[in-house]
């Protein structure tokens, strides 16, 4: 189903990183620990050989994020909120929604699914289908990576989803370098992320 939570076992912001570099250089045979992560990525920075590519991970990272996000792969969340704090706009209530809100992908109130139209941080419904209090489910945004993140947080992602980013970095890493490898690799990742996605995860066209 549409609503459906995805979380499960995740991934390092760390390991992430680690298997993108060792999809770059596959002949280096980059070992780490998953108690140990931090001093892997530190050992690598120190090598001038891995660092530039390395510190590009980041943002490479951010990229693949925001088409996970767009997929509404991420984790599923989900608020109460009192008819009481709807303001009233014509024949509709007008909710403002928490900052971690992407996607609204059910509404229900009374026990039953209604409809509904989410603009920005904005959840209206008509009035009349409004009974009570809103159950509303969401796809989460997913927070995007900085210089201070810590390589041992866990991404707020599917382990299966998490798994193939480590592709999208390689194909953005090498684009230039290597565009024919590259191609490849991101071929890779958005075939994974088709197995993934279902007309059902769409979120729903109301009025």
């Amino acid at each position: 189903p549409a609503c459906e939570g995805r979380i499960g076992e995740t991934m390092k912001i760390g390991e992430i990183k680690l298997q993108a570099l060792a999809l770059i250089f596959p002949s280096a045979q980059l070992e780490y620990a998953s108690d140990n992560i931090s001093d892997a990525i530190f050992r690598l920075k120190s090598n001038p050989n891995y660092s530039a590519h390395l510190s590009a991970t980041t943002g490479a990272i951010n990229r693949a994020l925001s088409i996970i996000e767009a997929r509404r792969l991420t984790a599923i969340d989900e608020i109460e909120l009192d008819k009481s704090l709807g303001e009233i706009n014509g024949d509709l209530l007008c909710f403002t929604l928490n900052d971690d809100v992407f996607s609204i992908c059910q509404v229900i109130s009374g026990g039953i699914e209604i409809d509904f139209r989410h603009r920005f941080d904005k959840l209206y419904v008509r009035r009349g289908s409004a009974r009570g209090s809103l159950r509303v489910r969401y796809f989460t945004k997913i927070k995007r990576l900085s210089g201070e993140s810590d390589d041992n947080e866990e991404l707020l992602l599917n382990q299966s989803i998490a798994e193939q980013i480590p592709y999208f970095v390689k194909a953005d890493l090498l684009l230039c370098e290597s565009p024919e490898e590259a191609r490849e690799s991101r071929e890779m990742f958005f075939t994974a992320l088709d197995s993934f996605f279902t007309e059902e995860a769409l979120q729903k066209t109301t009025y």
